[in-house]
């Protein structure tokens, strides 16, 4: 039967040709159809078939379109293009038609036919241009769904989707498939004409919508992880690269010391507070004081950048730069048996070289360790010339005691106690009397109220005599510690010493060049007790201050010899034969103490100290270190030998196949070809970590640390970078696949 289009046509053509009897049939034709139309209830009529209430005609509502848009051209396709756009957009495009005739309608109008031409015009459209109009839809689409797009990484922010993968595979079956079916079935439901249409086409929708957006959703994790992974690589290769290239260092390696350091505030700022290593007597102590040892800090507080770590190792090793790192370390020396060899050796001598460098720090401040007997012998020959020599021309130097410094002179020996002054006296009178001077012996006259004196103001050499009696008097102890009278004494020898240096020059230059060996000795026995416990801070601040440079030399070299002595008793240990570093952990054990320390400053002064504090720095962070590795790298030896043995002997592919093991045989094959059998996973953690303990051993270790601070410092960037590329990757697949889904499912359910 033709259609009503076709007879249309025919009538146009012979209303010019004739036949008029072939004209009326037709027009015959037209008028039962239309009045077959109005007879049913309600008026039925094939689909392209329309009743046009302005001409009372019936109408072909396709073929009217395809007219329509022919006659208008480039913006009739435009036109219809966009109404394909319309059409593909979410949950509201299959009801764009139903609204506009709505609209009509509301105006009086005649909306039916309106939305019957319009969902006419789009039909034809993506018919006649599937191509175009499923791109078309898709676009509409993609930019519909765009505040569901936004949300999904703001939803995975606020941790509402799962952390895991697991957890994001099944949110995201379970939200694909819930919003791919609701809009499919809303959607579906718009596509139909009339009730049971509708129904069905939501139906079909809703599973095939359903299914696309449980599979994308499903997948969208993994594609999104798999892109990260892609885009972390290609990332780090191109901006990390040849940072790691220049330092001939592996990406796993420069990961695991750049979390180390990190975490550990070797950038300058820690992550958290981290307090200082410490183990073993011999560090511990030096650990905790900071006073002595200069550190600038407590034990416990926290570090500063690794940098300064560093220089207070003097090695310039990465190691010292947190306690992290040297925990590192460890795990290298626990983890692998060919990273602890290196280790042990390069921190042993390390540990070594600190006893040595104590040593020329010492030997540089006080001067090369010696014996008792040497110094004494060496006082004594020293002194002897002097006394032949420079003592002559001071004793035959004039006192003025009419001038000021003359009388500043007599007024201390006025001050002398009467009892102190008779037995200053008499021991003085009584050495000269040794030495062979006879004809200089002092006398003692009375004077009113008790008081005497010396009967003739006394010379240069008789009050040397007297001082040195003094002095002689000041070393009086009862229990240890010096008595009143012995304090008193000393007062008063350091009073006339010093005022009989201004009144005879001469005097002074004798006292300089160390001509007295009295107080040498003394000085030197001083040096020797520092360290006892009767000797406090204020004995040795009372001996620098009374004595000149060569006495504070000699009490230089008696702490010496007492620091040598010290160490000479070291014992070797069955278990640790590097008698150096044990040594050297003596030397700190001794001036780890606050008191100790103070008292070897009170005698150094502040330069040299600080000198001295240095490389106590220095031989700690050695020590410490090796601490830290020594135990646990035993301990791993006997570990590694046993493991190793039994991996050595693990059956292989043909031991399990005779064993009728086959399961265990194919593990043992795979392992065997792709090389991850134990045996192979060990030498891959041993040049990891032999290859970390280079690193962190070598004296570069300023210009690592800046490279891996860089690195760090870098890696938010770099992340964020390759997340904003999965996510969008991801969701541009994603959106790209639901839409051409939906757009198929349209074309195909209507």
């Amino acid at each position: 039967m033709a259609t009503l289009a076709e007879i249309e046509a025919e009538i146009a053509r012979r209303k010019t040709g004739g036949n008029a009897s072939r004209l009326r049939m037709l027009d015959a034709e037209i008028e039962r159809r239309k009045q077959a139309y109005l007879a049913e209830t309600p008026p039925q009529a094939p689909p392209e078939m329309r009743l046009n209430p302005e001409t009372g005609q019936m109408v072909d509502l396709e073929q009217m379109a395809r007219l329509d848009r022919s006659k208008e051209g480039g913006m009739g396709y435009a036109a219809d293009l966009a109404g394909q756009y319309v059409r593909g957009t979410p949950f509201i495009g299959e009801y764009a038609d139903e609204a506009a005739g709505k609209v009509t309608s509301a105006f009086g109008g005649d909306g039916d036919l309106l939305r019957d031409r319009a969902r006419a015009r789009v039909d034809t459209f993506e018919q006649d241009n599937p191509k175009a109009a499923m791109a078309a839809q898709m676009t509409g689409g993609i930019v519909g769904s765009l505040p569901l797009i936004t949300a999904m990484p703001l939803a995975a922010a606020a941790k509402v989707i799962p952390a895991s993968m697991l957890g994001k595979t099944l949110a995201g079956i379970g939200l694909g498939t819930t919003g791919g079916a609701v809009e499919g079935y809303i959607g579906g439901y718009g596509a139909g004409v009339d009730p049971d249409s509708r129904r069905g086409t939501a139906s079909q929708r809703a599973i095939i919508q359903g299914l696309a957006g449980a599979a994308l959703g499903g997948g969208a994790p993994w594609l999104q992880k798999g892109i990260k992974n892609g885009s972390d690589y290609a990332i780090d290769y191109f901006k990390n690269g040849q940072v790691r290239k220049s330092l001939g260092m592996s990406k796993p390696a420069s990961e695991m010391m750049g979390d180390a350091l990190e975490s550990g505030g070797a950038f300058g700022q820690p992550s958290a507070p981290q307090r200082t290593f410490r183990s073993g007597a011999a560090v511990r102590e030096s650990l905790n004081n900071t006073e002595a040892m200069g550190a600038g800090q407590a034990a416990g507080d926290v570090l500063g950048d690794g940098y300064t770590e560093m220089q207070k190792g003097g090695a310039n090793m990465l190691a010292d730069a947190s306690p992290n790192a040297r925990a590192l370390l460890d795990t290298a020396v626990q983890k692998s048996k060919k990273a602890g060899s290196m280790a042990t050796n390069v921190i042993e001598k390390r540990a070594a070289d600190s006893r040595m460098m104590l040593d020329n720090t010492m030997d540089g401040l006080m001067g090369k360790p010696r014996g008792p007997k040497e110094i004494l012998k060496e006082i004594s020959q020293d002194t002897a010339a002097g006394r032949g020599t420079t003592y002559r021309a001071a004793y035959a130097s004039d006192i003025d005691y009419l001038g000021p410094k003359g009388q500043a002179v007599s007024s201390v020996v006025d001050r002398i106690p009467p009892k102190t002054l008779r037995d200053a006296v008499e021991k003085a009178n009584t050495q000269m009397h040794i030495d062979g001077v006879i004809n200089e012996q002092m006398k003692i006259i009375e004077i009113d109220g008790g008081m005497i004196k010396i009967s003739q103001p006394p010379n240069v050499r008789q009050l040397d005599m007297v001082k040195r009696a003094l002095d002689a008097m000041g070393r009086v102890t009862n229990d240890g510690r010096p008595t009143f009278d012995a304090l008193q004494a000393r007062g008063l020898a350091k009073e006339l010493r010093d005022t009989l240096k201004v009144a005879a020059p001469d005097y002074e230059k004798a006292i300089a060049a160390g001509f007295d060996k009295l107080s040498q000795d003394e000085a030197l026995k001083a040096g020797r007790a520092i360290f006892a416990k009767k000797t406090n801070l204020e004995d040795v601040v009372e001996y620098v201050a009374r004595f000149d440079k060569p006495q504070i030399r000699r009490m230089g070299e008696g702490i010496r010899a007492e620091i040598d002595k010290t160490m000479a008793v070291v014992k070797r240990a069955v278990t640790d034969g590097n008698m150096d570093a044990r040594e050297a952990g003596e030397v700190l054990r001794l001036l780890s103490s606050r008191d100790n320390m103070n008292k070897v400053a009170a005698v150094l002064g502040k330069q040299k100290t600080d000198i001295l504090k240095n490389s106590l720095r220095k031989a700690t962070k050695a020590l410490e270190l090796r601490a830290s590795v020594a135990d646990n790298s035993k301990t791993f030896v006997r570990h590694d030998v046993d493991k190793r043995a039994n991996e050595m002997f693990d059956p292989g592919f043909a031991e399990n196949l005779v064993k009728l093991k086959p399961l265990a045989a194919k593990d043992a094959a795979i392992s065997a070809m792709t090389k991850t059998a134990k045996i192979d996973k060990q030498k891959k953690v041993d040049a990891l970590f032999s290859e970390i303990v280079g690193h962190m051993t070598t004296g570069d270790g300023a210009a690592k640390l800046d490279a891996l601070r860089r690195l760090s410092q870098m890696a938010p960037a770099n992340d964020a970078i390759a997340n904003k590329l999965s996510i969008g990757a991801t969701t541009g697949v994603g959106a790209l696949g639901y839409t051409a889904a939906s757009a198929d499912s349209r074309k195909n359910n209507r």
